[in-house]
């Protein structure tokens, strides 16, 4: 199924040379507010993967305190994407997994069918404990991984996948490297924890042995993942 997209906000006048009064003064319209250490996101907020906000939900920069505004009283509006994000615009979820799976050299079908069980394919998901966006992540591996891939929304669908395959291919590593390549070991220490589950195999845990709910989400993942076709 294609990305839902954002119709385009009819055209409104410009305003010439806005008064702004004090008690005027909201959240910017383009970013998430933040409560509590997490973004919370309106609807007017969602697009396609990697597709920049509309028109009308971007919120004009307003000149500072004693500087006068442009020529012609308009107001800066934000940059342009770059092509990149233009790209992304274009995308489906399904090419949108795709190409995040094939930076990692993971099977984009079980990314596709991770997101359905994690959010249901809700970019806007947002769990009791926190947990964001479609791959769910927690907020903690948000802020030490989206740095380093310059991910700077967890509800962006196509930053949220790609910080979590980033994330898988590091658990993958990980078990590899103490002899559990198997993915339903790497889909484990995703929704468990890596510290749980080197804790269990260093104890002499086993597959068997974890609790029922551990297994069933990596199965049923897999199981899913099993139904999309390759192409």
């Amino acid at each position: 199924e294609p990305a839902p997209t954002s119709s385009a906000a009819p055209a409104q006048p410009q305003p010439q040379a806005p008064i702004v009064r004090p008690e005027d003064v909201t959240a910017p319209q383009g970013q998430p507010e933040v409560v509590d250490g997490v973004p919370v996101v309106r609807a007017d907020q969602v697009t396609a993967p990697g597709e920049p906000l509309p028109p009308a939900a971007q919120t004009p920069l307003l000149p500072a305190p004693g500087v006068a505004p442009p020529a012609g009283g308009q107001t800066a509006l934000a940059p342009a994407p770059n092509p990149a994000q233009a790209n992304r615009q274009q995308m489906t979820y399904a090419q949108m997994f795709q190409e995040v799976a094939s930076r990692y050299d993971l099977s984009w079908q079980m990314l596709a069918a991770q997101a359905y069980v994690e959010s249901g394919f809700d970019s806007l998901a947002l769990s009791s404990a926190g947990d964001m966006g479609l791959m769910q992540i927690r907020p903690s591996t948000w802020r030490e991984w989206a740095p380093a891939l310059q991910a700077s929304d967890p509800f962006d669908s196509y930053s949220n996948v790609l910080v979590a395959a980033a994330y898988l291919d590091y658990l993958r590593t990980l078990l590899s490297e103490r002899g559990y390549p198997q993915t339903e070991w790497m889909l484990v220490a995703y929704n468990w924890g890596p510290d749980q589950v080197l804790e269990h195999l260093e104890a002499g845990g086993t597959w068997e042995s974890l609790a029922p709910e551990r297994r069933q989400y990596a199965l049923d993942i897999l199981q899913i993942a099993a139904t999309i076709p390759a192409n």
